[in-house]
């Protein structure tokens, strides 16, 4: 029997993006006991499609690009993101307390300055490849 093309998942159970594997994405028919002789759905769940989206979503905001570039450099207060990505205090603050309530970023407090990082790296990952692929075009 021929493989089958399916989805990888991009979601593990505790919610975090898996990096792609090519690997996953091939299924025996006759491999899954339970659907032997019919086709494998796709591994992707409906859930999982709007969590993608809202990733996305994130992404479709030029000024929030700013900011996650300057902060895959590394941890920064909002004056030297405000510096590096030339957008004024209110729009990096604005940005930033939607990446945190997202999970992309969190923020340490030092005094009176807070220091942003981030923590969803796997964004970042489709960024650059996103830029690569465009490069390529």
């Amino acid at each position: 029997m021929p493989d089958l093309e399916v989805a990888p998942s991009c979601h593990g159970r505790n919610g975090t993006l898996n990096e792609w594997n090519p690997d996953a994405m091939t299924h025996n028919i006759d491999g899954d006991h339970h659907n032997r002789g019919k086709p494998t759905p796709a591994s992707i769940h409906s859930d999982e499609f709007e969590q993608l989206a809202d990733r996305f979503k994130l992404l479709g905001e030029p000024a929030r690009l700013r900011i996650l570039t300057t902060l895959s450099e590394g941890e920064r207060n909002v004056q030297e993101i405000c510096a590096q990505t030339g957008l004024h205090q209110a729009n990096v603050s604005k940005h930033l307390q939607l990446l945190r309530t997202t999970g992309i970023v969190t923020c340490r407090r030092e005094g009176i300055f807070r220091y942003y990082r981030l923590i969803d790296t796997a964004l970042m990952t489709v960024c650059r490849n996103l830029r690569e692929g465009l490069a390529h075009q």
